[in-house]
C-alpha cells in the first residue's frame, strides 16, 4: 500500500469514528440504578438518561411508592401510586383512586365522580 492510499484510509478511519463519537454523545448515557436517595424522602429505582428518570422506575416518598414510566425525569404515562389507605391509578386513559374501604374515584375529564363498579388493577 504507498503512501497516500494509507493516508486517504486513515482519514475514512478518523471520520467514521467522529460521526460513532458524535452520535454516541447526543444519545446520552442510560444506566439503571438502585435505591438513588435524591434526599431524605425520595429514592428513586430504575432507569436513568441524562442524570434524569426515563422509562420505567419506582420512586419511594414519604407517603407511599409509585411505579411507572417516567420522561424527561417527570412521572408520564401509566403508573400506580400505593399510599398507605388508597391507590392512584393511570392506564391509558383511564385515571382512578379506589380506597382501601371500596369507594372509587374516576377522573373525567377535570372532574372526580365516585363509581359503583369494580375496577381491577
Amino acid at each position: 500500500m504507498d503512501y497516500d492510499k494509507f493516508i486517504k484510509n486513515l482519514g475514512k478511519a478518523y471520520l467514521v469514528m467522529v460521526a460513532f463519537a458524535i452520535i454516541f454523545l447526543l444519545r446520552g448515557r442510560s444506566s439503571t440504578v438502585k435505591d438513588y436517595k435524591l434526599n431524605d424522602d425520595l429514592t428513586y429505582t430504575g432507569q436513568m438518561e441524562r442524570k434524569k428518570f426515563q422509562g420505567q422506575g419506582s420512586l419511594l416518598t414519604k407517603d407511599g411508592l409509585y411505579k411507572g414510566n417516567f420522561e424527561d425525569g417527570l412521572i408520564k404515562g401509566d403508573g400506580v401510586f400505593i399510599g398507605d389507605n388508597y391507590y392512584y391509578m393511570r392506564k391509558g386513559k383511564d385515571t382512578y383512586i379506589k380506597y382501601n374501604d371500596g369507594r372509587i374515584f374516576v377522573k373525567d375529564k377535570d372532574k372526580w365522580e365516585q363509581v359503583d363498579e369494580k375496577r381491577e388493577n
